[in-house]
């Protein structure tokens, strides 16, 4: 018997991106290292600025520098990327000053705190992408159940924070509007609704013996995390 025919005689298809033990890393490590980390938080406020710091050293500066490798690694790379190596940055900086000098520091922070809503998200689903890839010829989702099964829970969750009247982020000055506690309520709809349009396509993939174990563990900790993150 091959080794689809026993993956799909169990009703799951492996759809590793790399093996067993890179994607079990990838995708329970930095789950548990998320989760470990906001519940020391939620326990222990007063270690927020270690846990960030840790976070920062451990983890951030690593994907910046990782990013800039892959950018300038050769001489070829240099000079395709010479606008976002030497020129974006710059940019960048100009237009952080400019917030700060024409509407003060909360301008920055509230870009910060969406754009890292946006980009986490963001990242999430291209990786979701990913792994449906792996097994694009036997595994079916509908895209528009992709999408709002990704981001769904961090919209709800954002809602959910501007429904608490939040004005200040990492202990500086944010802006986020309020939001009626109604919008709330029908973000929640739609998240649930989400869930168990996903679980029940999982369902039947699981059935034809089509499932991903790989796709279905990403998911699940993706929706666990940002569903912690709203405590």
């Amino acid at each position: 018997m091959s080794e689809f025919s026993e993956q799909q005689s169990s009703g799951f298809q492996a759809g590793w991106l790399d093996g067993k033990l890179y994607d079990s890393i990838f995708i329970f490590g930095v789950a548990l290292t998320a989760l470990a980390s906001g519940a020391i938080v939620l326990y222990r406020p007063d270690l927020f600025y270690p846990v960030l710091l840790a976070d920062i050293w451990l983890l951030g500066y690593h994907h910046v520098i990782a990013t800039f490798t892959k950018l300038g690694g050769t001489k070829e790379d240099r000079e395709e990327n010479a606008f976002l190596i030497y020129y974006l940055p710059i940019i960048v900086l100009a237009a952080v000053f400019a917030l700060y000098f024409s509407l003060g520091i909360w301008s920055i922070v509230t870009v910060y705190f969406f754009w890292q809503w946006f980009h986490y998200t963001r990242q999430a689903y291209g990786i979701s992408v990913f792994y449906r890839r792996k097994i694009k010829n036997v595994f079916t989702e509908n895209k528009w159940l992709t999408i709002l099964s990704v981001w769904s829970i961090p919209a709800w969750g954002l809602l959910h924070r501007g429904s608490q009247g939040w004005d200040e982020f990492l202990s500086l000055p944010v802006f986020i509007p309020l939001v009626p506690k109604s919008i709330v309520l029908l973000a929640a709809g739609v998240a649930i609704f989400s869930i168990a349009w996903w679980l029940w396509n999982c369902f039947l993939n699981f059935k034809k013996g089509t499932l991903s174990l790989a796709y279905m563990y990403f998911m699940f900790s993706h929706m666990i995390i940002f569903l912690w993150d709203m405590s």
